[in-house]
């Protein structure tokens, strides 16, 4: 059943939900909605706070409800010199990456042991199987390279990019063990979570990655795919952190899920 739902509306998200207990049991909230353009979140703060950071769903859901919530790895400011790891400091330079921040704070105040928080990589992956607004950035580089139409692409903004198979994975190890406590001192965990691909890679290196794979006769690649600086560039509306490659190994360890290289995503996405 599919329902759709302004999530800044208080009122309709409520009477939904109201209606929805007396249906049936709420074990599990996957959360993915949100305002995931920077550039649009900085443009209406007011609107990105409200429906990345929902409080009032969290309220209208049973004690016992377990919320797994997709979150960023924008929390990070992107100025460290090493692999982000969880208990890093989250100081966002956006208003996207402090709308998730303020969703995973309220989170674990209100009901710690059972909210996990994923912070996601830039997620890639194959063509949605349905109407999408939007595909991946792999598909956009595909494009571009297939079409021969000449690209920038960032040098200096890294990021540990993730499969969408593996996000599915973990959402879907959390979903099956819901049932079980996942409390901070049990084996299924709650907490927050770093989810990112095994790679630190910036987006001139992914494109090559895509030329390399999809495209190994390519002649004129490097005027295609264009190596630019953005530090180089004019600076926009929106701050953009810089480098926010992460570790992954807590919750690899503790869901078993082995993370896929970008070289694989590519031969998956488009082999």
């Amino acid at each position: 059943e599919k329902v759709a739902l302004d999530l800044s509306n208080v009122a309709a998200v409520s009477d939904f939900m109201s209606e929805l207990k007396k249906k049936r049991s709420i074990d599990v909230l996957v959360h993915l909605a949100a305002i995931s353009s920077p550039a649009g979140c900085e443009r209406d703060p007011a609107t990105a706070m409200a429906v990345n950071c929902p409080e009032y769903l969290i309220h209208s859901l049973p004690a016992e409800t377990t919320v797994v919530f997709l979150s960023t790895d924008q929390v990070y400011d992107g100025k460290s010199a090493e692999l982000y790891m969880e208990n890093d400091d989250a100081t966002p330079c956006n208003v996207y990456g402090r709308s998730k921040l303020a969703f995973e704070r309220f989170l674990m105040k209100c009901r710690p042991d059972r909210s996990v928080c994923l912070r996601s990589s830039i997620i890639l992956g194959p063509i949605t199987p349905h109407a999408c607004r939007k595909q991946t950035f792999l598909q956009f580089v595909f494009d571009r390279l297939q079409n021969k139409c000449p690209t920038q692409f960032y040098s200096d903004e890294w990021r540990s990019v993730v499969f969408v198979k593996d996000v599915c994975k973990v959402i879907e190890w959390y979903v099956r063990n819901a049932e079980k406590q996942i409390s901070t001192s049990s084996s299924y965990k709650a907490g927050i979570f770093n989810m990112g691909g095994p790679q630190r890679v910036s987006r001139v290196e992914l494109a090559m990655e895509v030329a390399s794979s999809c495209f190994p006769d390519m002649e004129d690649v490097h005027d295609v795919v264009m190596s630019v600086a953005r530090t180089s560039l004019p600076t926009g509306d929106t701050p953009v952190p810089p480098d926010i490659s992460m570790s992954s190994n807590k919750l690899e360890q503790l869901t078993g899920i082995r993370m896929t290289k970008l070289t694989d995503m590519i031969e998956q996405s488009f082999g």
